[in-house]
């Protein structure tokens, strides 16, 4: 059996009006085609107001595929977003297993910061 993460990340921060949301996927089995097909149907979506369209792409720091969301993507398109993400995984033969979420909270001389990240586990048998 493989296992791949897709991490919905929602960060907060009270020293700058900060207040992001990202995705990213986590494991070794994700391919380009996976990613390719996931941003194809997510171009299908059309844009609200100034939402844009969400596309992964490879984060240089860590490898991980990475995509993030502007306030009106956040505010009018997130759940169209985690929707099309878990049809297009499950359509592949990935099989939801569980969804968790973890919460960090740090306080330091530069300002408070919250994170809270909703993981989804999917699985395959090989």
């Amino acid at each position: 059996m493989v296992n791949i993460i897709l991490k919905k990340t929602h960060k907060q921060m009270d020293t700058k009006w900060t207040n992001e949301k990202s995705f990213s996927f986590h494991g070794t089995n994700i391919s380009e085609d996976l990613i390719d097909l996931i941003n194809s149907n997510l171009a299908k979506i059309p844009a609200t107001k100034t939402s844009g369209k969400l596309k992964f792409t490879v984060n240089d720091k860590n490898g991980h595929f990475f995509a993030t969301m502007n306030h009106d993507a956040q505010k009018y398109r997130e759940e169209d977003y985690t929707v099309c993400i878990l049809d297009t995984m499950e359509s592949l033969g990935w099989t939801f297993r569980f969804q968790y979420d973890a919460e960090n909270y740090s306080s330091k001389f530069t300002g408070n910061s919250y994170t809270k990240k909703e993981c989804f586990l999917f699985h395959k048998d090989n």
